[in-house]
C-alpha cells in the first residue's frame, strides 16, 4: 500500500514482504521505517493522540450500498458512554467501507492507524463524525438525545472522491534506495509542510 499525503512531500508505504511501514520524504531523500506491529501500537505521529480513544469505538449496524460505482457498506460506529451514572451507547460516527474477498487486513490496519479511525475490518473510504471538534467532549457525559440537540455540524475525517481499479508497476511500491535513514518518524515529518496540514486530523 502506498499513500501520498498532501502535495506528496510525505509518502507512507507498507510492504507485506517485509512487514514494515516506511515513511519518507522524496524532496529531502529522508526515510524512516518500523515494523508493522510497532506502527500499529504507536500510530502515526500526527494522529497518535486520538488512536487509543478511537479504538474503543466499535461497528454496530451495517447497510449495503453502492459508492462511486463500487459495492460498499454504511457502518454505524458507536462508543460507550454514561448517562446519569448508567452505561449508554453513543452513535458517534458513520463510515462507508468497501468489502473485499482478498486479504487486505494489514493494509486496512495501516490506513486505520494513519487516520486514527475506527476498526471495521473493511477498507475505509469515508468517515463522518457526528460531532464538531468543539463538541467531542460530549461523547461520554451526555444522553444520546441531549447529544443530538447540542451537536454542531458534523465533521468529515476521511472522504474518497474517486475510485479507480488500476494495475501499478512494481516500482511504484519500491522502497527508495540511497535515502538518509532517520532514527525517528518525527525527523522525517519535521522536513515537510504536511505536519502542520495534518494537525486538524487529531481528535480533541
Amino acid at each position: 500500500m502506498r499513500l501520498n499525503y498532501g502535495n506528496g512531500d510525505i509518502i507512507v508505504l507498507y510492504r507485506q514482504d517485509t512487514n514494515r511501514v516506511y515513511i519518507y520524504n522524496p524532496a529531502h531523500k529522508a526515510i524512516f521505517s518500523t515494523p508493522f506491529e510497532t506502527f500499529y501500537k504507536r500510530g502515526f505521529i500526527i494522529t497518535s493522540g486520538g488512536l487509543l480513544p478511537i479504538r474503543t469505538w466499535y461497528p454496530k449496524e451495517r447497510k449495503s450500498i453502492r459508492y462511486k460505482g463500487q459495492p460498499a457498506s454504511i457502518v454505524e460506529i458507536y462508543a460507550h458512554g454514561r448517562s446519569r451514572g448508567k452505561p449508554t451507547e453513543i452513535n458517534c460516527a458513520e463510515m462507508k467501507v468497501v468489502n473485499s474477498k482478498e486479504n487486505f487486513n494489514k493494509v486496512i490496519s495501516v490506513i486505520e492507524t494513519l487516520y486514527a479511525i475506527p476498526i471495521t475490518g473493511s477498507i475505509p473510504i469515508e468517515l463522518r463524525l457526528n460531532y464538531s471538534q468543539a463538541g467531542g467532549e460530549l461523547w461520554f457525559q451526555t444522553h444520546q438525545s441531549d447529544f443530538k440537540q447540542r451537536m454542531e455540524n458534523t465533521s468529515i475525517r476521511l472522504q474518497t472522491s474517486k475510485i479507480v481499479r488500476e494495475k501499478m508497476p512494481a516500482a511504484f511500491f519500491a522502497v527508495p534506495k540511497q535515502y538518509k535513514v532517520m532514527k525517528e518518524e518525527s525527523d522525517v515529518m519535521n522536513l515537510t509542510d504536511t505536519a502542520s496540514d495534518l494537525t486538524n486530523l487529531v481528535l480533541p
